[in-house]
Formats: C-alpha cells, sequence, structure tokens
C-alpha cells in the first residue's frame, strides 16, 4: 500500500515551496542541454513558473505526500487567446512539475493526482478542449496524460546553433550567399498573411481532425496579425526582386545574468509559396545566421514539429544541435 497524495487548487499567496521540485528537475529546453549550467537553468525554469503565476488567468495545483511535503507542482489558464479564436474554452497546461527523486511510480502518482483535480476545474469551467506540451523525457507525466485521456499529436524538438562554434565562412554556408535583412513595416503584412495557405500543414494544430478546417490556417494568420500589432520590430524579411522572399518571427532574449548568453528565438517562418523548393529556406537561415552575427547573437534557438521533415532536413544539413524533445497531447471534452 502506498501512501496517497493529496492535491489541490492553491493560489499563488498560499502556494507551498516548490524549491523542492525545481531543485532536482531535469527536463526542458534548459535543463536538458548539456552546455548549459543545471543549477543556472533550474533558476531560468523556476524565474518562468513566477512570471506564469503573475498572470491573472493562471491557476495552481500542487500535490502534497503523506508528510505534507510538496511532491508536485502544475500550472494552467483558460487561454483567452484560444478560446476566442476557436469559439469555444480552451486551457493550456504550462508546465506539469513531480519530484525527480522519487521515482516513477511516486510521479506517475503525483501526477495523476494533479490532472485528477484539474480535471474536476475543467469541467467546472466547460473547458472543450486542453492543450499540453510537455518533455518527452518525463515519462511518468507523459504517462499521467495518457492515462488521463490526452491524446498524442505530435513530437516537437529544440534545436540550436551555437554562432560562436561555427565559421560562416565555411561549408556548407559558405556556398550560400547571404541575402540582407531589414525589419518588417506595416506593408509587409499582407504578404505575410498572402503566404499562409499550405505552409503550415505538418504543425500540430493540422494534425489535430477534431479542429475546424476553417480554424487551422486562420490560426496562423491571427498570430502574424498580433505580431504585426504587437511585435513588429521582431520580424525579419528577405527581399525578392519585386516583393518580400522569406520571414522569420525571432524576438531576442539577452539571457546574460543566467548564462552569459544572448539567444535569437525563431517563432515563425514564412517563404513566398512561388519560390518553395528552391532553395529560399536554406538561404533565409544562411542570412538570418549572419544577421544574428552581428546582432551580437550567441545562440539560435529554433523548434520544429517532427512532422516538416523538410525542415528537419534543412536544419541538420545547417547542423543545428538537438537539445531537447517536446510531446504535445490535446484532450477533448
Amino acid at each position: 500500500m502506498h501512501p496517497p497524495f493529496h492535491a489541490r487548487t492553491v493560489s499563488l499567496k498560499d502556494a507551498a515551496p516548490t524549491a523542492g521540485v525545481i531543485q532536482e528537475y531535469r527536463f526542458g529546453r534548459y535543463c536538458e542541454d548539456p552546455d548549459l549550467p543545471i543549477e543556472a537553468s533550474r533558476k531560468v525554469l523556476a524565474a518562468d513558473i513566477e512570471s506564469a503565476l503573475r498572470d491573472p488567468a493562471s491557476r495552481h495545483i500542487q500535490v502534497f505526500d503523506a508528510k505534507g511535503a510538496c511532491a508536485g507542482d502544475m500550472i494552467f489558464r483558460l487561454s483567452q487567446w484560444d478560446t476566442a479564436h476557436f469559439g469555444f474554452n480552451v486551457a493550456v497546461i504550462n508546465s506539469i512539475l513531480t519530484a525527480g527523486t522519487q521515482g516513477y511510480e511516486a510521479n506517475d502518482r503525483a501526477t495523476r493526482s494533479m490532472l485528477a483535480c484539474f480535471d474536476a476545474w475543467c469541467r467546472e469551467n466547460k473547458a472543450k478542449c486542453v492543450f499540453a506540451k510537455v518533455p518527452a523525457l518525463d515519462l511518468p507525466v507523459l504517462h499521467g496524460l495518457e492515462a488521463s485521456g490526452f491524446q498524442f499529436i505530435e513530437s516537437w524538438i529544440w534545436n540550436k546553433i551555437d554562432l560562436r562554434k561555427i565559421s560562416l565562412q565555411n561549408d556548407p554556408y559558405g556556398k550560400v550567399t547571404p541575402c540582407p535583412l531589414r525589419k518588417a513595416v506595416p506593408s509587409d503584412r499582407s504578404f505575410m498573411l498572402d503566404y499562409v495557405p499550405g505552409a503550415f500543414a505538418s504543425q500540430r494544430f493540422h494534425a489535430d481532425p477534431r479542429i475546424p478546417e476553417d480554424k487551422k490556417d486562420s490560426l496562423y494568420r491571427r498570430w502574424i496579425e498580433t505580431a504585426f500589432a504587437e511585435q513588429i520590430g521582431d520580424i525579419l524579411v528577405m527581399d525578392g526582386e519585386t516583393k518580400p522572399a522569406g520571414f522569420m518571427i525571432t524576438p531576442i532574449a539577452d539571457m546574460s545574468a543566467a548564462f552569459g548568453l544572448k539567444f535569437a528565438k525563431w517563432r515563425l517562418a514564412l517563404l513566398d509559396p512561388a519560390q518553395r523548393g528552391k532553395g529560399l529556406g536554406e538561404k533565409l537561415f544562411v542570412s538570418l545566421f549572419h544577421h544574428h552575427k552581428r546582432e551580437g547573437v550567441d545562440i539560435i534557438d529554433s523548434g520544429l514539429t517532427l512532422r516538416n521533415l523538410p525542415s528537419l532536413n534543412l536544419h541538420n544539413k545547417l547542423r543545428f544541435k538537438v537539445v531537447s524533445s517536446i510531446v504535445n497531447f490535446h484532450r477533448w471534452y
């Protein structure tokens, strides 16, 4: 007979310290990167959790063992953005953490206990769909999600390029002539929107047959419109002869305090559909290498779904290094 776990929804002011969970945690983009100090990575994780909890929409579940120690921590929210787009209540799980020293069985039970509490919250708040993204190495959490009615949608990976360790003049980069890139202007918006149809057919929203067809490409159009409205400075443009040939939404994260490094985050790439399959993606990527190098960027982070084989092969060709694998799950009520 195993001692019971007790899960409950808690407010930020009533939350028990999660340090015991975080100090053993070893999953995710930064904690799985062997080039980064694990203690600094855990501090970044703790800061991310604190940031998530400052969102008024965030909710918090913790699970406690028989001795009253915190054995797991879960943060989630009802996503107003996704709810407005899809037309039904969508919940998003930000993170599920369990204490790394407990072992598989205890972490599995802790996860299921938190998810049972979360399930009650979803039913009370009439959530129709839940999105969860969790590290693939965290098997107790993955198995707990599966046992709780979540379905696999896709595997997803974090790739990185360390610009400090490569020579842009050497093969394969030296064979590609980089183009100058510029910041987007409002007139670029219509081109980006025109390039959306068919560009994201391998992404996770297209992989879920329960998502209405008219809400799939329109989701990416809405992301682009939001980027132009709120973060146009993060959009870089590669021009063609008569119109833009490629775009990348790529905010810069100065993580000097944690790692002494500056990161470029590649969020969304988009190419002129008339020029796809002609080496345009490689030209855009190499041009971004040169651009970021001049900006003083140390690390480029690029995430992609394993369903997108052309992009995966391009990342491999350009010597990106996989540092973390993620699994996306959806649950429908």
